[in-house]
């Protein structure tokens, strides 16, 4: 039913307050409304690496699902029910704490009517140093001098800090608000077991942890973990002159939110196997795959590759890979939980030309991008753990890996960004690999000086150990030397076992670096 204005002209009181009567009367007994329409914000494309396939042969096949949404008319959101959890421990102290105290007053005179936040510390307890809701455009004053609380000492007890987070918030998590965790540390947890399980069921109950890492003494392995179980996001920050700035974006980017729990579900057809979801480690093999992309804002776009193994299919058969399905909650157009479903075909042939003809380049490049992001985050947290041989054979394999999908020259290669990151964690490896070699062979070569000859390795000994090789050289014998695990021995002899490889500690500046490139590699591969 159609509601119209009613004006009451020159003599027209008595019908205005009819009028008026009927509105009232109209609202009281609850005039049925008109549904609700999804405003098509959402779009899906599913495309396949191929779309003949060769008869009489089993073989693999990539599907790729790629959801955007568009750009909504105009910015809006439903209430947002916000936690800001703010490392306090001892380590902030200074121009970290106040950068952060800086960025909360930005976020919360961000915050309107009908928004909800609480500020949480934690350092060596947690507190939970106010909450308020937005009445007016203008904040709760009780966070406004809950800021000012906000105070540098302790330790790093974050699972409280978490915990109180949760419980503060836990009244309004609901449909009608938008819950999230903005969390911000600088340093590893006093302990992190069971961190990723709390963000776990943060994330069941849609309260998404957006973690920002600040310089180079946190755990961004730890950190990036949390983020993906709950279904937000992870950001490295170098700097404290960046918090502001990230915190502002996040609350920004919600202001045209169009989809909340956005869910792909994947069903193969008859005789196909999901072989993997890169990306997605929590899902196993099978039958059928639910990834859960969290919210979508407007002008983004989620990706999700698989890699599907079918059996023998006769010429001319029409294969049913697989039934896509995404469902979604539709924030923008108000008309409730959405869900569609897309079909993805094949066709088998004898001709194998005809079958190499309908390849999608374009695809196998997108899967060849996914594992080099991959491989890049994997490799940044083995050389974090200062594990150069682990880092190096990563790196290895997913260069070569790239170079066998996307045929180019090296100048083509290292212009697309994610080989252009593996090569530039590859140098800093041989680096690293090279100043070891050379501390190896000083080391040696000081324990040879002030030894002597008792410092060489005898046959099937380590490096350094205190037996006596006095006598075991003779004239003409030659001390050779390997590379930073290697070890002294003689000509003719087996060579002793190779010493662990000693932990390599980086500078700030080759840190930075390397968490540069592991955030880069994470937005690359899950969004921004």
């Amino acid at each position: 039913m159609r509601l119209h204005q009613v004006r009451a002209g020159r003599g027209g009181g008595r019908r205005g307050a009819a009028a008026a009567a009927l509105v009232a009367a109209t609202v009281a007994t609850g005039c049925p409304q008109a549904p609700k329409v999804d405003p098509g914000l959402v779009e899906v494309a599913t495309a396949v690496d191929r779309s003949e396939i060769l008869a009489g042969k089993p073989g693999e096949v990539v599907l790729q699902v790629k959801v955007t949404a568009r750009q909504p008319a105009r910015a809006q959101r439903p209430p947002l029910n916000l936690a800001i959890v703010i490392d306090t421990s001892g380590s902030m102290e200074g121009p970290p704490i106040e950068s952060a105290k800086e960025a909360v007053r930005d976020v919360l005179g961000r915050l309107h009517g009908g928004d909800r936040a609480a500020i949480v510390s934690f350092g060596s307890v947690a507190r939970v140093l106010g909450a308020g809701t937005w009445d007016t455009d203008a904040p709760p004053p009780e966070l406004v001098e809950a800021v000012g609380k906000i105070e540098a000492a302790g330790t790093t007890d974050m699972r409280a800090g978490l915990a109180s987070a949760l419980e503060a918030t836990a009244a309004w998590r609901d449909q009608d608000h938008l819950s999230r965790i903005i969390l911000l540390s600088d340093g590893k947890p006093n302990d992190p077991l069971g961190l990723v399980d709390l963000a776990t069921l943060a994330g069941s109950q849609g309260m998404a942890i957006v973690a920002f890492g600040l310089g180079i003494e946190f755990d961004e392995a730890l950190l990036t973990d949390m983020a993906r179980a709950s279904g937000g996001n992870y950001k490295y920050l170098s700097g404290a002159d960046q918090i502001a700035e990230r915190f502002q974006t996040e609350i920004l980017k919600l202001e045209t939110l169009v989809a909340r729990s956005v869910s792909v579900e994947v069903v193969p057809g008859p005789g196909i196997e999901i072989l993997e979801v890169p990306g997605w480690d929590d899902l196993s093999p099978g039958r059928e795959a639910v990834i859960a992309l969290g919210d979508l804002v407007g002008g983004k776009e989620r990706e999700v590759l698989l890699r599907l193994g079918y059996g023998e299919r006769s010429h001319e058969a029409r294969v049913e890979l697989a039934d896509v399905k995404i469902r979604y909650l539709d924030a923008y157009g108000g008309s409730g939980f959405q869900e569609r479903t897309y079909y993805v075909g094949l066709r088998a042939t004898e001709d194998a030309a005809a079958a190499e003809a309908t390849q999608n380049q374009a695809v196998r490049e997108r899967m060849a991008t996914v594992h080099a992001h991959l491989a890049a985050i994997r490799a940044a947290e083995e050389m974090r753990r200062g594990d150069i041989a682990a880092a190096g054979q990563v790196l290895s394999e997913g260069m070569a890996a790239y170079r066998q999908v996307v045929e180019a020259s090296d100048e083509v290669l290292l212009g697309r960004e994610e080989y252009g990151r593996l090569d530039r964690l590859r140098q800093a490896v041989e680096r690293a690999d090279a100043e070891l070699a050379v501390r190896a062979r000083e080391e040696a070569q000081a324990a040879l000086d002030r030894d002597g000859v008792g410092a060489l390795a005898a046959p099937g000994q380590p490096v350094g150990t205190t037996t006596a090789t006095a006598g075991l050289l003779g004239a003409g014998d030659v001390v050779s030397t390997g590379s930073a695990t290697g070890a002294y021995y003689t000509e003719g002899q087996a060579a002793p076992a190779a010493m662990p490889a000693a932990p390599y500690e980086w500078t700030d500046q080759e840190s930075e670096m390397i968490l540069e490139e592991h955030s880069g590699a994470f937005e690359g591969l899950w969004g921004d």
